[in-house]
């Protein structure tokens, strides 16, 4: 199975509506590094970045960060070009 397969796969595993938490979506293993490890310092990266839309269910100081799961579809598919095979 390919890392797209794989990748794939895991996409399936997401509720549209649900939101996400960052130790959620490390579980889920849709967000990789370049060793391919689902690692939370990864998921804070895009969502800082902009990449990844996300809501801060938290504070300034310390923000809790939550995703929607069509967010997290949407990003995923742009990002490893799954959408055009």
């Amino acid at each position: 199975m390919s890392f797209k397969d794989t990748i794939r796969d895991r996409l399936e595993t997401i509720d549209p509506k649900k939101m996400y938490n960052v130790p959620e979506i490390v579980e889920l293993g849709v967000i990789v590094n370049t060793r391919f490890e689902s690692v939370d310092y990864k998921v804070y990266r895009v969502i800082k970045d902009g990449e990844l839309p996300a809501v801060n269910l938290g504070s300034d100081k310390m923000p809790r960060w939550a995703v929607e799961g069509n967010d997290l579809i949407e990003y995923v598919t742009k990002k490893y070009q799954l959408s055009n095979e």
